[in-house]
């Protein structure tokens, strides 16, 4: 089937996951609308993976990129590159225009090694028949695809997440990157779970009549969640929670991956991203962010000829019951552009039933990588003039992670 991620047939020693017909595993996985798993889990937190020495730069920096992505997530394990006892070995093959775009076959027919409960060792095959002719972010999205089965994902029946058995997660909806769905796969106690640190953001940039509290004392080593951003005084104003006292470079030759559970008080204006200046409400220092409006959830950046687009992905007024999702991710181009993606879902579903899918957009940003020393990483809120009502929000998690592949 062209187009398919092959995740279940047994062939001889190895047991290779694919989307033909039922799923045939020794340790059988009924596909969920929500994250599945299968049960067991490496034996440590750190995941020694290999790639194969031979692998060209137009495969093995994609596959780079999907393992940042996995290790920025707010989860407890860790995909460490080695050259010799790897548990995941990825490699790519020629395996037809009528093969899948990429599978992962576990040791000895078993997903589950029946002696020790652990997941057993595997090997994620990337096809180049299929991906010579994409881009970076799909061969990206297969090989994130992979690496989640590799690391105790199945698949899901649900296209709107990145464990769906056909690339329909990312041609239709532009996921390349885990979001809601498997990061609480990851998150889950059967898997990965345990505490999670999560980001402070105790350096507030505040013009008169904007404010930001904390529920105790914000620290390097407590972010005293949940924070509240709002606006007090009528006009413009604004008020941003940053990571960073004076900002911070991007990484070198990686990946920011930025979340946020958000719940409005009073909708205006909220955003998340990745901004050139300290001051929220400029839409010309956006690299990239995610807007939570009172019209809707957006987009907006600096586009490639210098403007500022602003994309609506979601219309609506969002409800004051409810608690956002919001992702965002930037990758270093091999150009030196900057890739970005976001991503909104309510947090909502559990169990069985997924998170409800709001909106995404994939995009290149006209901030590139190393432009400026210093960029600020934050959330924050504003209103552009006296008639707007005075945004406030409540932020119960916020995670930051900036990564470099090298």
């Amino acid at each position: 089937m062209r187009g398919a991620i092959f995740v279940g047939t047994l062939l001889s020693a190895l047991l290779v996951l694919a989307n033909i017909g039922p799923l045939t595993q020794m340790n059988p996985i009924q596909t969920a609308e929500a994250y599945a798993l299968y049960g067991c889990r490496h034996p440590s937190s750190t995941i020694n993976y290999r790639t194969d020495s031979g692998m060209s730069s137009g495969y093995l920096t994609p596959i780079r990129y999907a393992v940042v992505t996995f290790n920025d997530v707010p989860a407890n394990f860790f995909l460490d590159a080695v050259t010799s006892g790897e548990r995941i070995f990825i490699n790519t093959a020629d395996l037809g225009l009528f093969g899948p775009l990429g599978q992962t076959a576990f040791a000895n027919g078993q997903i589950c090694d029946p002696g020790t409960g652990n997941l057993n060792t595997s090997t994620i095959t990337l096809n180049t028949a299929l991906l010579n002719g994409e881009g970076m972010e799909k061969r990206q999205a297969v090989a994130a695809h992979e690496l989640g089965h590799a690391v105790g994902l199945a698949h899901t029946s649900n296209s709107r997440t990145l464990m769906y058995s056909t690339i329909a997660f990312f041609d239709t909806y532009s996921i390349f990157v885990p979001t809601l769905d498997e990061i609480r796969g990851l998150q889950s106690i059967s898997l990965y779970g345990g505490g999670i640190a999560y980001t402070p953001t105790c350096t507030p940039f505040n013009s008169s009549g904007g404010s930001i509290t904390w529920s105790g004392t914000c620290s390097s080593s407590n972010a005293a969640l949940p924070m509240t951003e709002r606006i007090t005084v009528a006009g413009t104003h604004r008020a941003f929670a940053s990571q960073f006292a004076t900002g911070q470079s991007m990484p070198s030759v990686g990946s920011v991956l930025m979340m946020a559970k958000v719940t409005p008080t009073t909708n205006y204006r909220f955003s998340l991203g990745i901004h050139s200046g300290s001051n929220v409400a400029d839409p010309t220092n956006r690299m990239v962010t995610i807007e939570l409006d009172n019209d809707g959830i957006k987009a907006s950046y600096v586009n490639t000829g210098g403007g500022v687009t602003t994309t609506t992905i979601w219309s609506g007024t969002p409800s004051t019951t409810t608690r956002y999702f919001l992702e965002v991710v930037a990758e270093q181009s091999t150009t030196g552009l900057t890739t970005a993606a976001v991503y909104a879902y309510q947090d909502d579903g559990g169990g069985s039933t997924p998170p409800t899918y709001l909106g995404s957009a994939r995009f290149t940003s006209g901030i590139n990588w190393n432009t400026y020393n210093t960029m600020y990483f934050g959330t924050g809120v504003w209103t552009d003039n006296s008639s707007n009502p005075l945004s406030n929000y409540s932020v119960s998690e916020y995670y930051d992670r900036m990564r470099s592949y090298t």
